[in-house]
């Protein structure tokens, strides 16, 4: 069962939107694009904002919100002061500028742009425009032919469907450096 959430998991962030996947949200069109830099850029908070303002800016109200990227960023972010002046991090507990900030290591980190390479990706959503439907539940059938090895073979089966109904409602980002 773990194995199958965790492909469900990597459905939702990554997944191709082809044989069988679903569309993950960084691969969804239309969305609004944050960029960090011309080679991608550190994480600021300046950038933060940005996620945020891009889905306002669109009349998506800022309800329901929250960030997802992967370790290295939430590392960046936690060592990173919001101001120069001022010493509180960008991301305190598990809270960005009012938003919680989710992790997951299925967000990449291999992205390039221009010469930067290994880039990490973070994304900013209204959860009221995501949506994730299945049919039936997970499923376990016992396979009745034995295996060489005398093993018993189960196999499961999950169904389900992912679906971003307003891409403006999503900031994505694919090239921090962290």
């Amino acid at each position: 069962q773990k194995a199958m959430l965790e492909k469900r998991n990597q459905q939702i962030i990554n997944g191709t939107g082809t044989n069988g996947e679903v569309l993950g949200i960084f691969n969804v069109s239309g969305t609004n694009a944050v960029a960090f830099g011309t080679d991608g850029g550190a994480v600021n908070y300046t950038r933060i904002v940005e996620f945020e303002s891009d889905i306002s800016s669109n009349d998506v109200p800022l309800t329901r919100c929250g960030y997802v990227t992967n370790s290295k960023v939430i590392g960046a972010m936690k060592s990173t002061q919001k101001f120069a002046s001022f010493g509180a991090p960008i991301l305190e507990g598990n809270m960005a500028n009012g938003y919680e900030v989710y992790l997951t290591n299925e967000v990449r980190s291999d992205y390039t742009k221009g010469t930067g390479k290994g880039l990490s990706g973070m994304a900013f959503l209204n959860a009221d425009f995501c949506y994730t439907t299945e049919w039936g539940g997970l499923e376990l059938m016992v396979n009745p032919y034995i295996e060489g090895d005398g093993a018993v073979r189960v196999e499961c089966f999950d169904t389900f469907d992912m679906q971003v109904t307003r891409a403006i409602a999503l900031s994505v980002a694919k090239d921090i450096q962290a």
